[in-house]
């Protein structure tokens, strides 16, 4: 449960992968001259690499570049999905479900934008045919950031705002770019929204945790054992009390 900032990037399918690095490299170059933790390197990732399925452990993956392999297999069904005829409705095939004889194409690079936010992926994925030719390139993420607030709104702003900022990087590189911004600071880019956002969420969340909490130390059980990022937050019990 939380807010995020979840956006598309894509290129014509006749681009070619030499133009997909180049571009997806220039996008790098712009990530490392942003305030992010940390950013990965470019990788290239085919369909085998895609099938090594790496295990996630929340924020905590054992390298930056984990991320892309994670984003891209997501994209890769999504986009297995759509070719094979499926709607939004039927759902998107789990992990596994695209045939190994799918060929598949990942570039892509991974920023750790700060404390609190979920790591993000940007890049782009293109399942490929024998003569050479694919589908559109595409890429497909979303990133938690509301749990960035835990350590300040100021810290806040800074991961989603960003994230935000790469992506307008990526428009001016000539990526078409989608964007939904649960917190609706992409269409305002006013501080004070993302703030007020993130703060009724919170509030809700850590409702919900306090009587989560609560009835199961009520069922005998030690409420202690309840774990979320909401907790972290230095003003938790406040937040949890109804207004």
């Amino acid at each position: 449960m939380g807010l995020h900032l979840c956006y598309e990037l894509a290129l014509d399918p006749a681009t070619l992968e030499s133009t997909v690095i180049a571009r997806v490299a220039a996008l790098r170059e712009q990530a490392l001259a942003l305030p992010f933790g940390a950013v990965s390197d470019v990788v290239r990732l085919t369909e085998d690499d895609l099938a090594k399925r790496r295990p996630l452990r929340g924020l905590a993956f054992t390298q930056l570049e984990d991320v892309v392999q994670h984003s891209a297999a997501s994209t890769r069904n999504e986009l297995y999905c759509r070719q094979v005829g499926n709607s939004e409705d039927d759902g998107y095939a789990g992990e596994g479900e695209v045939p190994s004889s799918v060929r598949t194409l990942a570039i892509g690079f991974a920023v750790a934008p700060g404390r609190g936010c979920e790591p993000a992926a940007f890049g782009l994925t293109s399942l490929r045919y024998a003569e050479g030719a694919g589908e559109r390139w595409w890429w497909h993420q979303c990133c938690k950031t509301q749990y960035a607030s835990v350590v300040s709104d100021e810290h806040l702003l800074r991961c989603h705002g960003s994230l935000v900022a790469l992506l307008d990087g990526a428009e001016t590189a000539g990526f078409e770019v989608v964007v939904r911004d649960e917190t609706g600071y992409w269409e305002s880019r006013e501080p004070r929204q993302l703030f007020d956002a993130v703060g009724r969420m919170n509030r809700l969340v850590a409702r919900f945790a306090g009587t989560f909490t609560d009835a199961v130390r009520d069922a005998g059980a030690d409420g202690r054992q309840v774990r979320g990022e909401i907790f972290e937050h230095p003003d938790f019990e406040r937040l949890e009390m109804p207004e």
